[in-house]
Order: structure tokens, then sequence, then C-alpha cells
């Protein structure tokens, strides 16, 4: 699978999803000054890309309009990134299943009960 973790997202998610196999690119790599969400957005659809962010601007503009077309929204109050990276590692399995079976379109939220929401277009 390939990603892309927001600014807000710790560079060692980064690495520990690459670590792991997966392609994976931290925005502050791509995009050195702030840019838009918007920027991430189009750059994560055109290279089919999962964003992983704890925007809540992400959730709103899936909802909207599909894009970017695959958000994880890690909204948990979980402070510490060593167990949001745990909380991911441990789904990764899951996602790739929802990922063949939606892979065009779909939006995960982690949330602050540490529970797994998971959405698509067709909900």
């Amino acid at each position: 699978m390939k990603f892309i973790c927001d600014i807000n997202i710790d560079k060692r998610i980064s690495r520990k999803l690459a670590q792991a196999g997966h392609e994976s690119v931290h925005a502050s790599d791509l995009f050195p000054d702030r840019t838009s969400d918007l920027k991430i957005s189009e750059w994560a659809d055109a290279h089919e890309t999962i964003v992983i962010t704890r925007d809540k601007d992400f959730e709103n503009s899936w909802v909207i309009s599909h894009h970017p077309k695959k958000v994880i929204l890690l909204s948990s109050y979980e402070s510490k990134q060593e167990n949001l990276l745990k909380a991911i590692v441990v789904f990764l399995p899951a996602l790739e299943v929802y990922t063949k079976r939606f892979g065009e379109c779909f939006f995960f939220k982690y949330t602050p009960d540490n529970v797994w929401l998971f959405r698509n277009p067709s909900d």
C-alpha cells in the first residue's frame, strides 16, 4: 500500500510503514513549506495514495466530495505517537482487505474511543 502522512503526523509513523514494506512519504518531504490540504489531496489522488492525518478538514472534504479518495483520520486523543503507531500496525492487515474490496475510495477514522470506523461512498 502507498501512504502520505500529513504534516501533523509524526515522521516515525511514515518510517515504520516504509519499514513494514509499504511506500510511505511524509508531506513535509514533498512540500518543504507548509502546504494546503488541497495540494496534499491532489497529490494523494494522482498517486493513488492513502492520506494519514489528524486534520478533520480531510474528513469534511471526503464527506462532501470524496477527495482525497483514501483517508485515514487519527482523531484519537492518544498523544503518544508510539500508541498511534501500534494501532496502525495492528490495523494494517484489515486495511489491506478493505483496500482490495473498496480500493477506489474509502475513509477510516480512529476515534477518541480507540475504535476504527469505516465509510465508503455508498454509505
